[in-house]
Order: structure tokens, then C-alpha cells, then sequence
């Protein structure tokens, strides 16, 4: 091979580095502005809790998505026999925060109204997790 075909090959290798890196940096930008919009949506305060992990008056820090239930792998577990393994869920969906029953055996009651479909979360509503806790969401 002649050295002016590998000093192409250097730069075209050089070129798509940088693209490379390039892409890279912008998808980890758009992360990071995705985790700075869920931060900061507010908390649980804890009203009420026969679960001796959650003390009354506590508070916990919604990061939105998250989910609450018996299994291992959601955000906030509860291990109590009235708990589902996936209970509920609160996600965000065009700059709302929204709660979900996820078909849970005991329910859900949002202001002592069963939670059927999803619905917004409003400053005040109180969340009845299958009455082993009771939250109230504050932004």
C-alpha cells in the first residue's frame, strides 16, 4: 500500500472517532436532562404505616418512575401480605406526574376513592396502599 492511501485511512478512522464520541456525548446529554426533569417532583409524606420499615411522619422523595409493591425490584418495598409484588406505579406523561394501580389484589384509594384507572396526582391527594400505608403527596 502506498502511504498516501494510509494517511487517508488514518483520518477516516480519525473522522469516524470523533463521530463516534460525538454521538456518544449527545445521548448522555439527553440523559442527563431527563434525569434533571424528574428531579425535584416532590415527596410522600407518610401519614399513616403498620409497616414497621416506614415510620409515620417520614418523608420519601418521589423520583419519578416509581413503582411500589412486596417484590425486590421496586423503588419503595413493602413486605406485607396486603401488598402486591407490583402494587403501584406513578410515571410522567406530558409534564404530569400520574399514579397507577397495577391490578393490585387489595387496592388503592386516592382521597378514599378507589383507583381504577391511572389518574393525575394532584399537591394534597392521599394514597391508600391496601390501608398498610397511607401517603400524601406534596410537590
Amino acid at each position: 500500500m502506498n502511504l498516501f492511501l494510509l494517511e487517508l485511512l488514518k483520518y477516516i478512522f480519525l473522522f469516524l472517532i470523533y463521530i463516534f464520541l460525538y454521538k456518544v456525548i449527545i445521548t448522555i446529554m439527553k440523559d442527563i436532562k431527563s434525569v434533571d426533569s424528574i428531579r425535584g417532583e416532590g415527596f410522600f409524606h407518610i401519614i399513616k404505616s403498620t409497616y414497621k420499615g416506614l415510620r409515620e411522619g417520614e418523608k420519601l422523595t418521589l423520583l419519578i418512575p416509581f413503582r411500589i409493591g412486596k417484590s425486590t425490584d421496586n423503588d419503595l418495598v413493602i413486605k406485607d401480605s396486603y401488598i402486591s409484588n407490583y402494587h403501584i406505579h406513578f410515571f410522567s406523561q406530558n409534564g404530569e406526574i400520574w399514579v397507577e394501580d397495577l391490578k393490585s389484589t387489595n387496592g388503592t384509594l386516592i382521597n378514599e376513592k378507589p383507583l381504577k384507572e391511572p389518574q393525575i396526582l394532584k399537591d394534597s391527594d392521599k394514597i391508600d396502599i391496601a390501608g398498610v400505608v397511607i401517603l400524601e403527596y406534596k410537590k
